[in-house]
């Protein structure tokens, strides 16, 4: 990408918006974020002089990505207080989410795939589908935080093993056996804190979403999901875990859906230079705040975030189709001709030529 297109978006609109502040923290350091998002080096500083009114406002951009944080506070609203985040898409198989088992509901409690037993949202009336899955943090998590997971967990069975150590020689009964049996199969084997149970509930001739993110069994006080286009709607998993998700899409039959999260941080990093939105005249504000974003990813984390010509061309697509007036695309890899006369080059120059989306 040219380095005049940042300019570029901002010289799409030069209409003033109002100012909404959310900055509550401390100001921060101008020259340190200076050397992480060079607004001065890109002329930014300067346009924005000629041009105080030019945010962005009124244009989409489509981020085709590793996927965006939809947690993240700079990405939450624009300036006038507009949804940031329109719409996202997954062009790979990341999220997809299977629900195997469905059931006819009762009024009583069910056990989730997990083996907790869970309790149904009061909305659930007796014979509603109930459909059943799970998700596990070693098959979904992003690469980053299964990593995390993976040595947070050492950690304790390193500090669960030491006190053990240190109380053996006074207590060498079947119990302590057991202990250590116990923290030697935590080591090898599935966290019961990373397996989450995922039920698709049909309510009032719609599917609806839910995540026991808490792992308590309570689906009533988690987050309902539904499509994101048409709800905003995001659950949050709380600590250690810590991850945003969002539903993309669900089967029409309720049988599998896409969840959508940032598989490596990256396409977050892209999308708050182009347009993140901390407050009032923070230096770490995006090159245009006003914009509003299409999410896609396109990088597969079960292949290590691969991306394939297919993805690319789903996405690009998919982003023209949602209104995009602008996609960005940040990432690169080998392909079999590095002069552009590949296949996804010569389909983006056409999309290009047809829609004019820049």
């Amino acid at each position: 990408m040219s380095k005049t297109v940042p300019l570029a978006l901002l010289a799409m609109a030069l209409a003033a918006a109002p100012v909404v502040s959310g900055r509550t923290d401390a100001p921060r350091d101008a020259g340190l974020i200076q050397g992480f998002l060079p607004k001065e080096d890109l002329g930014v500083l300067d346009f924005l002089a000629r041009h105080p009114g030019a945010d962005g406002k009124g244009i989409v951009v489509a981020i085709l990505d590793t996927g965006v944080d939809l947690g993240h506070p700079a990405l939450q609203a624009t300036p006038a207080g507009d949804r940031k985040i329109l719409d996202v898409f997954d062009g790979t198989d990341d999220g997809h989410l299977p629900l195997p088992l469905a059931l006819a509901a009762d009024g009583a409690p069910v056990r989730g795939l997990s083996g907790r037993i869970l309790t149904l949202p009061e909305a659930v009336a007796p014979g509603d589908t109930v459909r059943l899955g799970l998700f596990l943090g070693r098959v979904g998590y992003p690469q980053g935080l299964q990593e995390r997971r993976s040595r947070e967990r050492r950690e304790e069975w390193q500090r669960r093993r030491e006190a053990w150590e240190g109380a053996r020689h006074e207590d060498r009964s079947a119990r302590a056996r057991a202990v250590r049996e116990a923290f030697d199969a935590l080591l090898e084997g599935e966290d019961p804190d990373d397996r989450f149970d995922v039920v698709a509930l049909r309510v009032e001739s719609r599917w609806e979403v839910r995540i026991d993110t808490d792992r308590d069994g309570d689906l009533s006080e988690e987050t309902p999901l539904l499509p994101f286009a048409e709800s905003g709607a995001v659950a949050r998993f709380p600590d250690p875990v810590h991850l945003s998700v969002a539903c993309e899409r669900i089967a029409p039959d309720g049988s599998s859906l896409y969840l959508f999260f940032d598989e490596g941080g990256h396409g977050t990093h892209v999308a708050g230079i182009v347009g993140g939105w901390y407050g009032p005249d923070d230096p770490l504000n995006g090159l245009a705040p006003g914009v509003r974003l299409l999410a896609a990813k396109v990088g597969n984390g079960r292949f290590g975030g691969s991306t394939s010509h297919n993805s690319i061309v789903k996405s690009a697509q998919w982003a023209v189709d949602r209104g995009a007036d602008v996609i960005n695309l940040s990432f690169g890899g080998d392909s079999f001709f590095d002069d552009g006369r590949e296949l996804t080059s010569s389909f983006l120059d056409e999309l290009v030529e047809k829609t004019g989306v820049i």
